[in-house]
């Protein structure tokens, strides 16, 4: 049996609006969920809430940020 253990959330790079939520029961699944043109992706752990409002106060406000409040990382920008 799997174990969910992240949550990659997938947001506008621009405007922060959410796209999409992946829960991942693996890191090897992470290269799986890559985004698109445009789209930023942030990695979440599952030890705090992870609902919408959670998910866009974790987006980072800066375009270019890597660190995220408690250490969790963002990752893959990649512009439109």
């Amino acid at each position: 049996m799997a174990f969910v253990t992240r949550l990659v959330v997938i947001y506008a790079t621009g405007s922060k609006i959410l796209r999409r939520k992946i829960f991942v029961d693996d890191d090897s699944h992470l290269d799986l969920h890559q985004p698109g043109a445009g789209e930023s992706r942030l990695l979440l752990l599952l030890n705090g809430p992870f609902d919408d409002a959670a998910c866009r106060a974790a987006s980072p406000r800066k375009r270019g940020s890597s660190r995220l409040p408690g250490g969790v990382a963002s990752s893959m920008t990649r512009a439109a």
